[in-house]
C-alpha cells in the first residue's frame, strides 16, 4: 500500500486525470455536434511529456514530503532486528532519554 500511495498514484494520476478529462471532453463534442472527428484529432495529440513531466514533479513531492514528516528524531537511536527468546524482534527507533 505504502508503494502505491508514495509511487504509483502520484506518477499515473496526471495521466489519469487528463484521460478522464479528454473522456468527458469527447462526449461533449460528440453530443454537440453529433459526431466525434474533432475530439479523436484531439485525443490523438495527447501531450505525453507534459503528462509524464507532471506525475515526476508530483512523486519527487510526495517522496520528499515522506522523507520531511515521517521517522524518528534526528537523535534517535536505531535498535536492528535481534532474537529475544527465540522470537525474533524486528528493527525500530529508540528515542532518547
Amino acid at each position: 500500500m505504502r508503494i502505491l500511495l508514495t509511487w504509483l498514484l502520484p506518477l499515473l494520476l496526471p495521466t489519469a486525470l487528463y484521460l478522464g478529462w479528454m473522456w468527458v471532453m469527447r462526449r461533449r463534442i460528440a453530443a454537440a455536434a453529433g459526431k466525434g472527428e474533432a475530439a479523436e484529432a484531439r485525443a490523438r495529440a495527447v501531450p505525453w511529456t507534459w503528462l509524464a513531466l507532471a506525475g515526476v514533479v508530483l512523486t519527487a513531492v510526495t517522496l520528499g514530503a515522506s522523507t520531511l514528516w515521517q521517522g524518528a528524531s534526528p537523535g534517535a537511536l536505531y535498535v536492528p532486528p535481534h532474537l529475544e527468546n527465540g522470537r525474533l524482534v524486528p528493527g525500530r527507533m529508540i528515542e532518547p532519554p
